[in-house]
């Protein structure tokens, strides 16, 4: 339970990596309500993340996650 959402993240990062940007979406979506989940810094600033920063689905994930860091 613990270290879940970090196997999920990076599931979501290989995604990403292979340019399934909607698998990867859908699960950083899903992590985004969970503990432990992804948090704003890592997605804004990792550049692993980089394939996903043209989509308005990752815009909108992390100006919901700004929001809930404040």
């Amino acid at each position: 339970a613990v270290d879940g959402a970090a196997m999920l993240s990076w599931l979501a990062m290989i995604y990403a990596w292979v340019d399934e940007t909607g698998s990867a979406l859908d699960q950083l979506e899903s992590l985004a309500k969970m503990p432990n989940g992804p948090y704003f810094g890592a997605l804004k600033y990792d550049p692993a993340w980089d394939a996903l920063r043209k989509e308005p689905r990752f815009s909108a994930l992390l100006n919901e996650l700004q929001l809930r860091s404040k």
